[in-house]
Formats: structure tokens, sequence, C-alpha cells
């Protein structure tokens, strides 16, 4: 939702959207999964999944843009994440 309202009032073109759930599984333990997407008007707002991970230590500085890249199935060319 935030990514497609970046898409259509800014000029950016590529949205790296990153999102978090949590549930309780069948023994009361809480669970989480944190995914994150490639949202961009070249796919007309839709977002692909770049990669699902455990934490967000995907998120330090030392840590390069196409490791997140490569996570899913896109290819990282001149600082951008590609389908």
């Amino acid at each position: 939702h935030y990514a497609n309202a970046i898409l259509h009032y800014t000029n950016y073109e590529d949205i790296i959207s990153i999102g978090m759930s949590g549930y309780k599984d069948d023994f009361s333990a809480l669970k989480h999964e944190i995914a994150v997407y490639l949202v961009s008007k070249s796919n007309f707002g839709i977002g692909q999944e770049v990669g699902k991970f455990s934490d967000f230590s995907f998120l330090k500085k030392d840590v390069p843009l196409h490791s997140i890249c490569h996570a899913g199935e896109f290819y990282y060319q001149s600082g951008r994440c590609f389908m």
C-alpha cells in the first residue's frame, strides 16, 4: 500500500518494501515472517518478492544491496535490483 503511494505521488520508480508479520503457532509460540518486495513502475506496482529473511540483519550498512537482490530471482546492475 505505502510503496504504491510512493510510486503514485513521487518521482521514484523503484521501491524496496519490507514487511513483517507475526502469529502464534499451535503451541502459542510467537512466530514471525519477514519479506522484501520490489515494487516498481516497470511491474505496474505489483510487488515482486525479492526474498524472505529470518531477521533484519540484511539492513546493516555492511550488507550490499546485491546480496539482497540475489536472495530472490533478481539480478543487480548499476545499483538497482531487476527482475
